[in-house]
């Protein structure tokens, strides 16, 4: 159910405000039809607000609906200018992948450079919900991690632990045998059993980096696939990816201002 709220709710602060402000009206209009339904037959000179309410029915009803329904247009009118900004940012991941993953054969193994941003909503928690991703197979799936800025063991996934140590991480783990056992790769990768099982792709190699805006932890760039060959062959391959996947992200963070 946390999972299921925090896709609804992973957008940007205000659009977020504006779904969950139409979600109560949506409550609250259905709460008040059954009321106000069976309100005559009460004596509620004891409530004066519940008589309030009673005596202006088709005036309470008329005021939720249109709270739910405005809520909702200005929802979807910011949306609209929130996909413009993700179109520029999807051609920058574009761009990522083909840097980091160059003559990959996609058909075999897929790649993908997923931007990751810290949520939250009480009493959900904090989390990182998938912002954008390049390409186009795996674009509209919704990955998310739980995250936390003061329990390590509550930052899951190869995106939590980057965000937990605020470091580029370069990670290879050995593919599982469909019907094998799964412990090491959990383990290696920060995932609960619950994760694992989600996942629409089991990736062989991770290289991730956080993000930073205006000197603050604004979430994580995450770079995936399945090729176990795509991870550098030396100490020297390696921080010359992490330094040119940080230089990356810098320019990208000017697209998250």
């Amino acid at each position: 159910m946390a999972n299921l709220a925090a896709r609804w709710f992973a957008a940007n602060p205000l659009i977020a405000w504006l779904r969950g402000a139409a979600t109560l009206s949506a409550t609250l209009t259905i709460v008040a039809l059954s009321y106000l339904k069976f309100a005559d037959g009460f004596d509620l000179a004891a409530y004066p607000l519940l008589g309030w309410i009673a005596a202006r029915k088709a005036g309470v009803f008329f005021a939720l609906v249109l709270t739910q329904s405005v809520c909702q247009i200005l929802g979807w009118l910011l949306g609209r200018f929130e996909r413009h900004d993700l179109n520029q940012i999807h051609k920058a991941l574009d761009r990522i992948a083909a840097k980091h993953f160059p003559g990959a054969d996609l058909g075999r193994h897929p790649v993908r450079v997923t931007l990751f941003k810290r949520r939250s909503l009480w009493p959900l928690g904090c989390w990182l919900g998938a912002v954008e991703r390049s390409g186009e197979n795996y674009r509209r799936l919704r990955s998310i991690f739980s995250v936390s800025d003061s329990i390590e063991s509550e930052n899951t996934g190869v995106a939590g632990r980057c965000y937990w140590t605020g470091r580029t991480l370069c990670l290879g783990v050995d593919p599982v045998d469909e019907g094998g056992d799964a412990t090491d790769y959990k383990n290696k990768t920060y995932l609960t059993g619950e994760e694992y099982d989600r996942l629409s792709l089991k990736s062989c190699f991770f290289l991730a980096t956080c993000i930073k805006v205006d000197g603050k932890k604004w979430g994580v760039l995450v770079l995936d696939t399945t090729d176990p060959h795509a991870a550098p062959k030396s100490k020297t391959m390696e921080n010359r990816r992490r330094q040119e996947l940080e230089h990356a992200t810098e320019l990208l963070a000017t697209l998250l201002r």
